[in-house]
């Protein structure tokens, strides 16, 4: 018979005695690995709370009855992704209590990103390049001479044909008239 102090019906490997009956306070088995604790036996719910409750020598296991669902977080922004996951009591490197990334493989792209004209969705809105705060200015170069039309403009992330990224030209309609021109004696501004 074994000691089983506590009173849950479990008893101490460690205290027993050989008796024909049954002695008060004693059970016939000795599986409580803590019998000062009335919780704590091998019929109890594991918990998180860093004590083998169900007394299976592993303790905060997967089985705790309050283990949370964890999200890969392969690149450790934060946010994570549904496609592997993991039950446990806490989160641990890698892992995300969400699946709000987009991009699991960098960094910089997640909900709290900061959104730039790259061709990718950086803030995981579903949007790509919106919001951006330093959009571009784009330069018509009619005369495809590599100088364009301040005059001329659209913004936007990537440059459309004939759009070059400096209004420097003074003659749009001449490709022999810009900056890096030579300045010869023809009463024009060759090099603007």
């Amino acid at each position: 018979w074994y000691m089983d102090s506590d009173g849950d019906g479990y008893g101490d490997d460690q205290l027993s005695l050989a008796s024909c009956y049954q002695p008060a306070g004693y059970v016939s088995n000795s599986s409580d690995c803590d019998d000062q604790d009335v919780a704590i036996h091998p019929n109890a719910d594991e918990a998180c709370d860093g004590v083998d409750n169900d007394c299976d020598a592993l303790v905060d296991d997967s089985s705790s009855i309050d283990a949370v669902v964890w999200y890969l977080d392969a690149d450790e922004d934060g946010y994570g992704v549904n496609t592997t996951t993991m039950i446990a009591c806490y989160e641990g490197t890698g892992w995300s209590d969400n699946t709000d990334d987009c991009d699991d493989g960098d960094d910089t792209i997640h909900p709290a990103g900061v959104e730039v004209c790259n061709g990718l969705d950086d803030d995981c809105d579903g949007v790509i390049d919106d919001s951006v705060s330093n959009i571009p200015t784009w330069y018509e170069d009619v005369d495809g001479d590599g100088y364009g039309d301040a005059a001329s403009t659209v913004v936007d992330c990537v440059a459309p044909a004939g759009y070059v990224d400096n209004g420097d030209d003074c003659d749009d309609g001449n490709s022999d008239v810009h900056p890096a021109a030579t300045e010869i004696c023809d009463g024009i501004d060759n090099d603007c």
